[in-house]
């Protein structure tokens, strides 16, 4: 019998894994995929957090970011540079590859090309149920299990877990651009990607990924930015493969039963303003395995010692969550001539640029978005109506 199960090989899972066979407890860890780290589908766009906080290489940061660059829809746009590097390109196969090996190297078992199919809850551990094929399935045990299978939800619904209440579609492709890019470049528009943003990121001196995120037909979104002049003309791939994938910006009711941790995607850990999940993923991840580790050596695995996870996430990330919510259903609301507004304020109101420019919280959202409300020209009428009205009619901040 292993002490700790964990069900998925991104990062977030081998981070648990990592850290719980670290500590003594024999861990195994359940991936379907073949290879860990594909396929891949991110932005890969972290803060230098990540590394510090959970004393992590930056062996997979391609590279380095302080300039950003906002489009609003009539084409107006607002350049912010900050004097620190704001934002780390992954490389996030390597990445995904380094935290595993982190855990492989402390002993952990991988069990690679296996998709779990079921956990049952028994006295005194889990049966987790496994098949490497439609004919062959085996099944193993475990004190505890973690389940950190991204945005896929079959086993919450077996588990009686709920799933988050609300996606976001997203599309994104890597092309060969023509010429170097030194910033990040967002695009925001009804005709871009209703109710979110479409991006630029540069990888390195030769390419780019170019995504969206919208609450529908992403890839189609996707196909008319990247055919817009200004987007074509820098690229050398004129027919780019897309992919595509769901994201959570709203967490699961209950990411704790007996005997089982959620975590990352899994749970809804993610940033609902941009939908990057890397970091509060991790964040996550460490909570979880240091409950896990508390509860071995202090009494035992039930529903009772576990619940701590939960209260601890709240207490950290909780409010974040929240405030992004917030502001994502804010975004919704606004038409383009709200956007171009938008923009234009943070381009001629020298407060409001400065606070974005200065904040060097790249994943802390909540703190950044309060002190923009606080000056005068975005606190106007309008903005005040949208948000009373968006507040008072979510259920989710009662």
């Amino acid at each position: 019998m292993y002490d700790v199960a964990v069900i998925g090989a991104g990062p977030t899972g081998s981070y648990v894994a990592y850290q719980t066979q670290k500590a003594g407890f024999k861990t195994i860890v359940i991936e379907e995929h073949p290879s860990i780290g594909e396929p891949s589908f991110c932005a890969g766009i972290v803060g230098k957090e990540v590394f510090e906080r959970l004393s992590l290489a930056e062996d997979s940061v391609q590279n380095r970011i302080n300039f950003l660059i906002m489009h609003s829809p009539a084409g107006k746009k607002i350049s912010l540079v900050s004097k620190k590097t704001h934002a780390c390109i992954l490389d996030r196969t390597s990445f995904d590859r380094q935290v595993a090996h982190l855990a492989i190297d402390e002993g952990t078992s991988f069990l690679m090309s296996t998709r779990c199919t079921d956990i049952v809850t028994n006295a005194g551990h889990v049966k987790i149920k496994l098949a490497t094929s439609p004919m062959s399935e085996t099944e193993i045990k475990a004190k505890v299990c973690v389940l950190a299978t991204g945005a896929f939800y079959g086993l919450h619904k077996r588990l009686g877990l709920s799933v988050p209440r609300d996606f976001l579609d997203c599309s994104q492709t890597e092309v060969e651009i023509s010429e170097p890019l030194n910033a990040i470049e967002l695009y925001f528009g009804r005709e871009v990607a209703p109710g979110s943003f479409g991006w630029i990121v540069p990888v390195n001196s030769k390419m780019a990924r170019i995504g969206l995120s919208t609450k529908r037909n992403s890839t189609f979104y996707l196909s008319n930015l990247i055919s817009k002049k200004e987007v074509n003309a820098r690229i050398r791939d004129k027919k780019p493969i897309l992919r595509r994938r769901i994201v959570p910006v709203d967490t699961i009711e209950k990411t704790y039963l007996e005997r089982l941790l959620v975590i990352g995607d899994s749970a809804g850990h993610v940033k609902p303003v941009t939908g990057g999940g890397i970091f509060y993923g991790l964040l996550c991840a460490k909570l979880a395995s240091e409950t896990i580790i508390n509860a071995f050596n202090n009494g035992g695995i039930n529903q009772r010692s576990l619940r701590a996870y939960e209260t601890k996430w709240k207490k950290i990330i909780g409010l974040e969550l929240k405030v992004g919510r917030f502001v994502r259903r804010f975004m919704n609301t606004l038409t383009d001539e709200n956007l171009d507004n938008l923009i234009s304020t943070f381009k001629n109101d020298s407060r409001a640029k400065n606070i974005l420019e200065q904040s060097h919280a790249f994943d802390w959202h909540k703190d950044i978005i309060l002190s923009l409300l606080k000056t005068p020209s975005l606190s106007g009428k309008i903005y005040k109506k949208l948000l009373w009205n968006i507040f008072n009619k979510d259920e989710a901040y009662a």
